[in-house]
């Protein structure tokens, strides 16, 4: 069991180390390669996007509208990560 935080920093003291891409990049062996991990991200709900939609081309789970809700989040996350990649593929250039 955790300890109990008694102040806002002991509560930030105990939660895990959040870590940028460029911090996560060397992890991973992607040195170097600033924007690798967005793209892989990308790439990644891209590809789960298409999983979706063949499960419920395929009638593999009924009713389909229950991946409606996954397939709206994933369309959500791929703006996201595609927007990002953008704004930041405009910043390195400038």
């Amino acid at each position: 069991m955790l300890p109990r935080a008694q102040t806002a920093e002991d509560y930030e003291a105990l939660l895990p180390q959040r870590l940028t891409p460029e911090q996560l990049a060397p992890r991973f062996g992607l040195r170097g390669v600033p924007g690798t991990l967005r793209n892989i991200c990308l790439k990644e709900l891209r590809e789960t996007r298409i999983w979706l939609l063949m499960i419920v081309k395929a009638n593999l789970l009924t009713p389909a509208s229950r991946l409606e809700p996954l397939l709206d989040e994933t369309d959500r996350l791929i703006s996201i990560f595609a927007t990002s990649t953008k704004t930041a593929q405009q910043k390195s250039s400038s």
